[in-house]
């Protein structure tokens, strides 16, 4: 015998949506052009959790990427872990904070304890400015997590602020590479075969693309007079080009695509380059802008209801109609059942 079941759950339907971003850009430029002049700059940034090693006794690591005007800033605060003061030399141990200022009355020195993993102060005075903050160790083989450098302002609040890097006799690792491209528009005068410019969000990373990811990539660059040489978007690995996008003499917009296609590998970083050695060189582009829309898969992201399954009539054997509670032998769509 065979018996009738009612579907109770109402059926779903799976929803795969994208997500999708738009990204402009600018240009990293380098400290020594190679084939390409421009008045325009960039600026490279470090910040984040860093780890600083001596290699020399009175080693120096800037915590401070500028002057510090004590018309603004009160005071610090120094968050740190793992630290080795290592090996005492001529009685000296450690790492301490290094403070050298304009008036000389501004210049002192902190001590790290060992036993803690925070460090604040004031500042020595109100006027001038601090124009050196460092972390000095006071012997060769001290060490030391930075997990993060604030500055204190007068009301209380803090600013997390950029490393300035190594001073000298100090090695580091860690960090965050956060870069201020140069902005569009922006004028680049080539000035020979493969001047190339890297490309760089406004939110200080590079352009780079995970094969496998399933992104697509969608780039428009636009020119405020049409070029008069012939370039070439790249993209690289980290050792090499592995992808090329020409761009025709004439151009005022250019697309092109980084996705799964386009691609062989993954993408580190982005160069638009001057392509042909026999071009008139010096020769001026001129960018307008550089953006990109990325589509990006979410995966599962809603669910749709799906429309319930019409029931089908059932009658009796005198073939009148029956309602669900009728109980005995039914037919449904020419087919015998008996219901209990």
């Amino acid at each position: 015998m065979k018996k009738m079941f009612t579907l109770a759950a109402a059926l779903v339907a799976v929803l795969t949506l994208n997500a999708v971003t738009t990204k402009k850009y600018g240009f990293v430029i380098d400290a020594n052009p190679w084939n390409y002049e421009t008045t325009a700059k960039s600026t490279t940034v470090l910040s984040g959790e860093i780890t600083v090693s001596a290699t020399s006794q009175w080693g120096e690591y800037k915590l401070s990427d500028k002057a510090i005007d004590m018309s603004l800033y009160k005071g610090y605060k120094v968050v740190y872990a793992a630290y080795n003061p290592g090996t005492p030399k001529d009685g000296k141990q450690g790492m301490q904070l290094k403070m050298a200022g304009t008036p000389e009355t501004l210049n002192a020195y902190k001590d790290l304890p060992e036993d803690a993993t925070e460090v604040t102060g004031d500042f020595k005075g109100t006027e001038g400015s601090i124009t050196t903050f460092t972390l000095q160790a006071k012997t060769a083989d001290a060490s030391i997590n930075i997990k993060s450098v604030a500055l204190i302002k007068h009301d209380g609040t803090e600013e997390e602020i950029h490393y300035g890097g190594v001073a000298w006799g100090c090695k580091q690792t860690g960090g965050t590479v956060l870069i201020s491209p140069a902005p569009m528009p922006c004028e680049i005068t080539y000035t020979g075969q493969w001047g190339s410019l890297k490309l760089a969000s406004t939110d200080g990373k590079t352009a780079t693309f995970a094969k496998g990811s399933g992104e697509v990539q969608a780039f428009k660059i636009l020119f405020s007079e049409p070029t008069t040489i012939d370039m070439c978007v790249e993209a690289d690995n980290d050792s090499k080009g592995i992808a090329w996008f020409n761009i025709p003499v004439g151009s005022t917009e250019f697309r092109f695509t980084i996705d799964e296609t386009t691609v062989p590998e993954d993408v580190v970083n982005i160069y638009i380059k001057a392509s042909k050695a026999d071009a008139v060189y010096p020769s001026t582009v001129k960018f307008a802008s550089i953006e990109s829309v990325i589509t990006s898969p979410t995966g599962v992201d809603g669910l749709k209801a799906l429309k319930k399954p019409e029931r089908k009539t059932a009658y009796n054997v005198a073939g009148q109609q029956v309602g669900k509670s009728y109980k005995g032998l039914v037919i449904v769509d020419g087919k015998k059942y008996v219901r209990k």
